[in-house]
C-alpha cells in the first residue's frame, strides 16, 4: 500500500478566502452529490478575528450552491458545502485511488492519497492534467499494514457504520454522531478519518 502526496493549484474562489484571511483549509471528506456534484466536510482555521469574515465570504461564494458552517473553536470551523460540479471526485472515480485528506498550502491543495501501486499513482495525476489541473506529485511512500484499529476507533467506526454515517444519502450527520458519542465534531471526524485509513491500508495489504 502507498500513500502519496500530490499538489494541485486551489480553485480560484477557495484560493481568494484563503489568502484573503490567511486561512488553512482541510478537506475531511468528499462524498457525490447529484450528478456531477459533491458534497465536501471542510475544517478551517484561521484567527479569532478573521472567523467571522471567512464564514461570511464562504457564504456569499458563487462557487459552492449550499453551505452549512459551525465554528468549533475560537480559530477553528467545520463546514459541509456542496458544489454542482467537483473536480476532485470526478478525477477520483476509477482511479484505484482514495482521498484521505486535502489541506492547502499556499496557492497549492496537498491530496494525500492511498493506492495500492504506482501505476494507480501515475494514472491519477494523468487524469488530473486531463482534467486541467496543475499537478504534480510531491512524495510517496509505502505504509504499514501492522497498525491496528484501537478499541475506541473501532467501537466509534462501527456504530456510525451501523446508524448510516457511510450511506448515501447518510441517515445521520457527524454532527449528531458526535453528540451521541460525547465529543467534538472535529475530534470525531479526525478518528474517523484515522480508522478508516488504517482498515483500507490492512484490506489492500491483505490482497
Amino acid at each position: 500500500m502507498l500513500e502519496a502526496i500530490i499538489s494541485v493549484r486551489i480553485p480560484d474562489f477557495v484560493g481568494d478566502i484563503s489568502k484573503k484571511h490567511n486561512a488553512m483549509v482541510k478537506i475531511l471528506g468528499c462524498v457525490p452529490f447529484s450528478k456531477t456534484g459533491a458534497r465536501s466536510l471542510l475544517e478551517i482555521r484561521a484567527s479569532e478575528e478573521e472567523i467571522p469574515g471567512v464564514m461570511k465570504d464562504f457564504k456569499a461564494s458563487h462557487g459552492f450552491t449550499e453551505v452549512d458552517m459551525a465554528q468549533t473553536g475560537k480559530d477553528k470551523m467545520l463546514a459541509t458545502v456542496s458544489t454542482t460540479k467537483c473536480a476532485i471526485c470526478s478525477t477520483m472515480a476509477g482511479s484505484g485511488c482514495f482521498l484521505i485528506q486535502a489541506e492547502t498550502k499556499g496557492d497549492f491543495l496537498n491530496w494525500t492519497v492511498l493506492a495500492s501501486s504506482n501505476k494507480q499513482i501515475k494514472e491519477l495525476i494523468k487524469r488530473m492534467k486531463d482534467n486541467g489541473m496543475n499537478a504534480r506529485l510531491k512524495s510517496i511512500k509505502d505504509i504499514s499494514s501492522k497498525e491496528e484499529l484501537t478499541k475506541r476507533q473501532e467501537d466509534i467506526l462501527r456504530i456510525s457504520l451501523e446508524k448510516g454515517y457511510f450511506d448515501y444519502p447518510k441517515k445521520t450527520s457527524i454532527r449528531e454522531l458526535a453528540a451521541q458519542f460525547g465529543i467534538a465534531i472535529s475530534t470525531l471526524s479526525e478518528i474517523l478519518r484515522t480508522a478508516q485509513k488504517k482498515v483500507m491500508v490492512s484490506h489492500f495489504n491483505e490482497r
